[in-house]
């Protein structure tokens, strides 16, 4: 089985219109998304969907996370969905 390096938040839905297991994570600069048929995996390859943020600030090692997708917001066949993300700011 293959393992996915990541730390939460991340989501986890089921997608009609897939018919499979949605994952919604994100490195520091994309936005990734994996199905699987089983909410434990096997996963996909990742599909980068995104090219997330810029670095907030010069020098910034980390600028996108906590992606997920917003359930609520899923249209009525799964076809389109809405993924948030978070992004790091340089507070002083």
């Amino acid at each position: 089985m293959k393992r996915i390096d990541r730390h939460p938040p991340a989501s986890l839905t089921w997608n009609p219109h897939l018919e499979k297991y949605l994952l919604v994570s994100t490195t520091p600069s994309t936005i990734q998304l994996r199905v699987a048929d089983s909410p434990v995996g096997e996963w996909s390859e990742p599909v980068e969907v995104s090219q997330g943020v810029a670095p907030p600030y010069e020098g910034a090692t980390f600028g996108n996370y906590a992606g997920h997708e917003q359930p609520s917001l899923l249209s009525a066949d799964g076809r389109t969905i809405l993924v948030g993300n978070m992004v790091e700011k340089n507070v002083q």
